[in-house]
């Protein structure tokens, strides 16, 4: 890029990737160490274990009775049948309701609806029951010891209860990796804006990508709008590094002539590359800058969109070792659709069955058209 008589030169791509190429870079960068923190199980849903996490308590931790009835030996019931029953004395056994623990020297429970009582309270039994019949025996759910959740597994709200009930009541877990969003350019205005003028864009794409970034379990931060200087977006970058394991920078990674992102990375760090074969997504960038990973987010709404989901989306999964789950459905187009030769292009599409056949109606295409991502079912 060079300056001739005050007017900047427009940047070009150099030596695109294809999003096969974009994607092996992604999965070559070193990933940040995120560390660990404790906090309560209750609130470790959607965390993921940065430890294996044993069971301090069986469950039960004592021999249970799994219903109503009575509690007694079992060997006084062996000979017990329909045409020879026996008698239990109220000195041979006691009465028990469903949770309560077996009373030492009893070793199973008969159910109230198999035995008949008799003016004396004597019990009379007409079947045989073996040792621990209806007993929920000590570790029968878990044992005292045994391994709950292995280490890198994401809490699901199901694993909360299995963690109580074993007597973990903090956990350790993966700090959630932080995320800083710079919005660049002159144009851009941050919400809320009363009176828009000609030529501002509102500032979408920072919350766009922040409740991505929180929807796969980062934290973000969202800094002030960024002016178009190369000094200025260097000193934000420079003074993040520390706090941030990433940095998303909003727009100017495109060929236009105040697009500074580029020129920016390449002065503080290493640029692995800037630009990809794919619409949208096309002016997406990536740099690495004191060994941190550095993105250079589209503007436009749908390329910021469509790059995050491939590749910033990887970078995360790679972090936090935790697979994002991408739904998908075999079907073909209804209609043709051309595309740029060389380009791998993204159709946000609905799915509909016609004619008994699955397929993806195509919506409204363009970088800068984000209305059809929000109608679209599939891309």
């Amino acid at each position: 890029m060079k300056n001739f008589g005050g007017r900047i030169d427009r940047n070009i791509y150099l030596n695109l990737k294809s999003i096969d190429e974009a994607m092996a870079i992604i999965e070559s960068l070193s990933i940040p160490e995120l560390g660990a923190v404790e906090i309560d199980s209750s609130e470790a849903i959607g965390r993921i274990a940065s430890e294996d996490i044993y069971a301090r308590f069986s469950v039960p931790h004592y021999n249970a009775a799994a219903m109503d009835g009575i509690a007694t030996k079992a060997e006084y019931t062996f000979d017990a049948s329909e045409t020879e029953p026996i008698t239990l004395t109220c000195n041979k056994y006691t009465q028990i309701d469903t949770g309560q623990p077996i009373p030492e020297g009893y070793d199973v429970v008969i159910p109230e609806e198999e035995i008949s009582y008799d003016n004396n309270r004597n019990v009379t039994v007409i079947k045989s029951f073996h040792p621990w019949q209806n007993v929920r025996i000590i570790g029968e759910d878990i044992v005292k010891g045994e391994l709950l959740i292995p280490a890198n597994s994401v809490i699901q709200e199901n694993a909360v209860p299995l963690l109580l009930a074993g007597g973990i009541w903090k956990i350790m877990v993966k700090k959630k990796p932080r995320g800083l969003i710079i919005p660049t350019g002159n144009e851009i205005a941050q919400p809320p804006v009363e009176i828009l003028k000609d030529g501002q864009i509102i500032d979408y794409d920072s919350n766009l990508i922040g409740k991505l970034l929180e929807k796969w379990g980062c934290e973000y931060e969202v800094t002030g709008v960024i002016p178009d200087s190369i000094e200025s977006l260097k000193n934000r970058i420079l003074s993040s590094l520390e706090s941030f394991d990433f940095i998303c920078i909003i727009a100017g990674s495109s060929a236009g002539r105040k697009d500074y992102t580029t020129k920016t990375l390449s002065e503080i760090g290493k640029i692995l590359f800037h630009g990809v074969k794919m619409m949208p997504g096309k002016p997406f960038s990536l740099a690495v800058v004191s060994g941190k990973a550095v993105f250079g987010i589209p503007g436009f709404p749908a390329s910021a969109y469509f790059s995050a989901q491939l590749f910033l989306r990887r970078y995360i999964e790679r972090i936090t070792s935790r697979p994002i789950i991408i739904h998908s459905l075999s079907c073909s187009l209804s209609q043709n659709v051309p595309s740029k030769l060389g380009y791998s292009e993204i159709i946000r599409a609905t799915v509909s069955d016609l004619y008994n056949k699955i397929k993806a109606i195509p919506l409204k295409r363009g970088a800068s058209v984000f209305k059809s991502i929000y109608e679209s079912s599939r891309y």
